[in-house]
């Protein structure tokens, strides 16, 4: 089992019954945390992460309660000069996919929503099903993924700022929606909760399955030139795991996860953990949300 390292557990003003979205704002030169609540709350709250010289232990949050509101957990991107790009899953009764520009104006608690799209076209309906995710997606500079209502896991991308194309059912997803990073996407299987991948686009040898497990979606990051996946286990009470994807046995048709590669944490999450590449210096991150019976959320460093 694994420590983490410059953790923080922020007050009682930072809960959640979801998990964390998170991205790194390089206009603030810091984390931002986006979540569902707090409590039982279904607005999201936005908050920039404060600590000295970027640590993560001994930080507060600069806390942004925007008027958006969703079931799920919404997701998180930088997108260069188009700045903070949150989605979300709306409350209206067909459940529409928004993406949107967000502004955090410094030393005020307001949300500054602009260009507002709306993507439920093609193959995505309503979303439904789970929580959305951003990514970039190489050559193209942002992508969505969300589940439909019919559980389909469906991929859209934008060819310039939030000029979404129309969104292709690429696979059946899983618990809660799926995990994107550049051109992979990861989910927790329907039928036996094991951790499905598949690389887009598709191609024979795109998909691998893992032994292991969970309730939740995992999450996925760039590390040093590798991916990395994090996850909430089914055994014990909810501990979190971090390993990285070995994509010689993916091409193989193995398990992209090595088992003596996973970093079993001591550490607890009810719900889906936010991996996040911190820059100078580069280190992998992981935000989530605790077990101890108020949502606490969380922060701390895993690999250096």
């Amino acid at each position: 089992m694994g420590d983490v390292r410059d953790k923080m557990t922020w007050p009682a003003d930072a809960t959640s019954v979801a998990g964390p979205a998170v991205a790194f704002s390089p206009a603030r030169g810091a984390p931002v945390i986006a979540w569902r609540g707090n409590a039982n709350s279904r607005n999201i709250t936005l908050a920039v992460v404060l600590g000295q010289s970027g640590a993560l232990a001994g930080s507060r949050l600069e806390t942004h309660v925007s008027a958006e509101a969703s079931q799920f957990a919404p997701a998180l991107h930088f997108l260069g000069s188009q700045g903070l790009v949150m989605a979300w899953v709306g409350i209206n009764e067909a459940r529409t996919v928004n993406v949107a520009t967000v502004d955090l104006p410094a030393g005020s608690a307001a949300v500054n929503v602009s260009n507002r799209v709306f993507v439920n076209s093609g193959g995505l309906g309503g979303g439904g099903a789970g929580p959305p995710s951003l990514s970039p997606f190489d050559p193209l500079p942002i992508s969505l993924a969300c589940l439909n209502d019919g559980g389909q896991l469906c991929v859209a991308s934008a060819r310039s700022g939030l000029n979404f194309d129309a969104a292709d059912a690429v696979d059946f997803g899983g618990q809660e929606g799926a995990a994107l990073s550049f051109l992979s996407a990861a989910w927790t299987r329907f039928d036996d909760n094991q951790l499905e991948f598949i690389s887009l686009p598709l191609t024979p040898t795109s998909r691998a399955r893992s032994a292991q497990s969970s309730l939740h979606k995992p999450s996925l990051a760039e590390f040093r030139g590798r991916l990395h996946v994090a996850w909430v286990g089914t055994e014990g009470n909810g501990q979190l795991n971090v390993a990285p994807i070995d994509r010689a046995a993916w091409d193989a048709g193995g398990d992209p996860v090595d088992a003596g590669q996973v970093n079993t944490l001591n550490e607890f999450s009810i719900a889906a953990p936010a991996l996040l590449n911190l820059p100078d210096p580069e280190r992998l991150a992981i935000f989530w949300t605790g077990t101890d019976g108020e949502g606490l959320l969380n922060g701390a460093i895993v690999l250096p």
